[in-house]
C-alpha cells in the first residue's frame, strides 16, 4: 500500500477517495443550496476533490512538522475547507460562504467517520476483490 502524504495511493484507497469526494459533493451541495441558496456543480466538485486531496496532505506535513492531536488535524481540515470554499463559491458574501463550508464540513465529517469502514469493504469486496 503506497501512502502519499496522508492519501492512500491503492486502487482500494483512490476509490474509495472518489466515493467519498461524492459524498463530499453531495453534502456541499446540500449546504449550498439550503444556506447560499445558488449550485454551481463545476465549482462544488472542484471544493470537494480539493478538500479531499489536500486536507490529507496539509495534515501529514504539519504533523512531520508538529506533533499535533487529533483535534488540531480536524482543525487544519476545516481551515482547508473554508479557503477551498472562500476562493471557488462566487455571487456570495464572506459569511455566507464561511456557514457554507463549516456546515458541510461538520456534516461530510460526520458521514466520513460512519462511513468509512463500509466503503473501504464496499470498495474491496465489490469493485476489486
Amino acid at each position: 500500500m503506497a501512502v502519499f502524504f496522508g492519501v492512500d495511493l491503492s486502487t482500494a484507497g483512490i476509490l474509495a477517495l472518489l466515493i467519498k469526494s461524492v459524498l463530499a459533493f453531495l453534502v456541499i451541495t446540500l449546504a449550498d443550496s439550503v444556506i447560499g441558496h445558488e449550485f454551481r456543480p463545476t465549482h462544488t466538485a472542484v471544493i470537494s476533490l480539493l478538500a479531499l486531496f489536500a486536507a490529507p496532505i496539509v495534515t501529514t506535513l504539519m504533523n512531520q512538522a508538529f506533533s499535533l492531536p487529533l483535534y488540531v488535524d480536524l482543525l487544519i481540515s476545516l481551515i482547508v475547507w473554508i479557503i477551498a470554499g472562500e476562493i471557488l463559491l462566487e455571487e456570495a458574501d464572506m459569511m455566507t460562504k464561511l456557514k457554507v463550508m463549516v456546515v458541510a464540513y461538520a456534516v461530510f465529517t460526520v458521514a466520513s467517520f460512519a462511513l468509512d469502514a463500509p466503503i473501504m469493504n464496499f470498495v474491496t469486496g465489490y469493485i476489486i476483490g
